[in-house]
């Protein structure tokens, strides 16, 4: 028994900006249709599209992006430990900045589901971002203590 499954092949940021909605995110998308701004776990992110598609206002992929300001000093290996222990995500320090990223594509078709999917995926990463660094920072600081 086979389905009909309706592939997403490019979106407008209304589009995406509606999924995003009906996964319960409020977003705005700014004037030219380029970005979409929303927040998860109280912290405010940036959805960056990339490759337009041949249809104009259409694109083939998005980035999600989130930066924390950094107050003080991080260990330099902190964002190692993350990448090496995390998928679907990069983490990356710019400047005073922590930079968290996923790649989302939907060239070459992706259902609908797939697409949710990797918005439940990057709401996750965001919570596992605190965590994380929550544990890290405070291990770091522990081993200072008893130093």
């Amino acid at each position: 028994m086979s389905e009909h499954l309706e592939l997403i092949r490019h979106f407008s940021a209304e589009q995406l900006a509606t999924l995003l909605r009906e996964q319960g995110y409020r977003v705005t998308v700014d004037e030219e249709g380029r970005l979409l701004r929303s927040a998860s776990q109280g912290l405010a992110f940036l959805a960056r599209f990339g490759n337009a598609a041949e249809t104009d206002g259409q694109w083939l992929d998005v980035t999600f992006g989130l930066t924390l300001q950094v107050d003080g000093e991080l260990p330099a290996e902190l964002v190692n430990r993350w990448n090496s222990r995390m998928r679907f995500a990069r983490l990356s320090h710019q400047g005073d900045a922590l930079v968290l990223e996923q790649d989302l594509m939907v060239a070459g078709g992706v259902h609908v589901d797939a697409v949710k999917a990797q918005l439940t995926l990057w709401d996750r990463l965001i919570q596992e971002l605190v965590f994380f660094l929550r544990e890290q920072l405070a291990a770091d600081d522990s081993q200072r203590a008893s130093a």
